[in-house]
C-alpha cells in the first residue's frame, strides 16, 4: 500500500472501492517502513496534520493483519532502474519493493501506474 492509502484508510476517507480491497480477507496486505517514515516526516514538518501518531498507525496496520515488508538492498538497487515518472523517493521505493517482490501496489496516485509495476489505483 502507498502511504496515502494508509492515511486515508485510517482516517476513514478512502472511497468504497479501496476500502473493500483492504477489508477483503482474501488479500494479503503489506506495509513498508517507508510508509511509517513518510508519515513521521510529514507530521514533523507540518505537511500532515493527523491526530494519530505514526506508531499508532503502525499498530492499527498490525492489528488488521498487515505484514511489514522490510526494505532491502535489492529494493534500493531497483530504484535506480526506475523511469523518471516520479521523483518522490518514498513512492519510488514503494514501487521498487512491489516490482522486486512481485506485489501489486495499491495507490491513489494515477501517475504511479506509468511504472513497470503491477499497480491498482483506488480513490
Amino acid at each position: 500500500m502507498d502511504t496515502n492509502v494508509i492515511i486515508r484508510s485510517v482516517s476513514g476517507t478512502l472511497e468504497k472501492n479501496g476500502a473493500d480491497i483492504l477489508e477483503d480477507t482474501g488479500n494479503t496486505l503489506y506495509y513498508s517502513p517507508v510508509n511509517i517514515w513518510e508519515i513521521v516526516i510529514k507530521q514533523r514538518t507540518g505537511k500532515l496534520n493527523m491526530p494519530i501518531e505514526a506508531g499508532i498507525i503502525r499498530q492499527k496496520l498490525e492489528e488488521k493483519g498487515c505484514r511489514e515488508l522490510l526494505v532491502t538492498s535489492r529494493h534500493a538497487l531497483a530504484t535506480g532502474a526506475l523511469a523518471a515518472v516520479n521523483k518522490d523517493p518514498f513512492d519510488r521505493m514503494l514501487v521498487a519493493q512491489a516490482i522486486v517482490e512481485g506485489l501489486t501496489l495499491i495507490t491513489t496516485d494515477h501517475l504511479l501506474s506509468d511504472y513497470a509495476a503491477e499497480v491498482l489505483t483506488v480513490d
